[in-house]
């Protein structure tokens, strides 16, 4: 199959209310030197819109969700490949082109475009440099020089680590990736089960689906590629929502205490390697408690977030104990060997 034969479909998951930012999505699209056999919008059923439209697109409705809504979409596409997409990004006119390119060159299932936000654009500053320190000590994230196959990888932490010494001409790999976009073979779509996933979206904020949705696959032995020439921006269209800071540490504790157990402690049964887990999540849940009671616990306009983190602690391990968790299937460790 030439580039110009590519059978694809575009999912696009959305509330309707991103504006010009989803508008910017649809003039991506409509600019592809490559058309999709079909664009599916997937939004919930209680709202209207949107009001910007391609003019070929389907609009299916659904249960609200960000995981349900994604799950709905891949499983209603038709095309052998999938363009995955979040409603606030737009990308350049080869953008599928490109990413179909490093899929043919690599064999790999899944492809990861460049991502970029608005904010990488700023200068180097002692406020962002506080703020990566931050990420450390909270088990988030951290840059690491020690050369790697991987753009990114999963840190034991839950968190990931992002790759600091890249070469120009290499061909590098993730372990995850920005859930904004990807480029994925249908059959890698419908054997990942994302559905089983829905315990995301018991927080109101769904982080860190994308993670999820990834490092699942990557267990599964999918190659996810990362193609830095394909470029995209991501327009962040959630970024002024109300209590956004407090369903995120909500998320952070949560979401990410069950993502650490579910996929990384669980599926090793070595005991130094669980000892090593275990230290590292205990890295990540003291840091974070020690930051959130230092700083925001005595800020009025912070507290509710605080609160909200140690909720989430508690309520991750009442679900990790539960039934409804038990009856999840169990992943094995991934057994195939990476490609360099």
């Amino acid at each position: 199959m030439g580039a110009a034969e590519i059978d694809y479909s575009v999912v696009i998951r959305t509330l309707g209310t991103a504006g010009g930012k989803y508008r910017a999505l649809l003039d991506s699209i409509k600019a592809q030197t490559i058309q999709p056999r079909e664009v599916l919008v997937v939004m919930p059923e209680d709202t209207d819109g949107p009001e910007e439209r391609l003019g070929t697109e389907r609009i299916v409705r659904t249960r609200r969700g960000p995981v349900h809504q994604r799950c709905f979409g891949m499983r209603m596409a038709k095309g052998d490949f999938l363009l995955i997409c979040d409603d606030d990004i737009r990308f350049e006119s080869d953008f599928v082109e490109k990413l179909y390119r490093t899929h043919v060159r690599t064999r790999a299932e899944i492809v990861t475009p460049n991502v970029s936000d608005s904010g990488d654009r700023r200068p180097p500053s002692l406020r962002s440099r506080v703020a990566r320190l931050r990420d450390f000590l909270c088990g988030l994230s951290y840059v690491s020089s020690k050369p790697s196959p991987f753009f990114i990888r999963v840190w034991d932490t839950g968190g990931y680590i992002k790759n600091g010494r890249l070469e120009p001409d290499r061909q590098y790999y993730a372990q995850s990736g920005h859930g904004t976009c990807a480029f994925l073979k249908r059959e890698s779509a419908d054997r990942l089960r994302f559905q089983d996933e829905m315990w995301l979206e018991d927080a109101r904020y769904a982080l860190p689906d994308d993670q999820v949705m990834f490092y699942k696959a990557f267990l599964q032995g999918n190659a996810i590629a990362w193609c830095r020439s394909a470029g995209l921006e991501h327009l962040d269209a959630g970024r002024d929502s109300p209590d956004r800071f407090v369903q995120m540490s909500y998320a952070n504790s949560r979401n990410f205490s069950v993502f650490w157990h579910r996929f990384l402690f669980k599926p090793n049964a070595e005991a130094a390697r669980r000892l090593r887990l275990i230290v590292c999540l205990a890295f990540r849940i003291i840091n974070n408690c020690l930051l959130y009671g230092a700083v925001y616990l005595p800020n009025p306009r912070r507290s509710a977030a605080a609160l909200a983190l140690y909720r989430g602690y508690l309520d991750a391990f009442k679900f990790i104990r539960s039934e409804r968790y038990r009856q999840l299937p169990v992943l094995l460790h991934r057994t195939r060997p990476s490609r360099d």
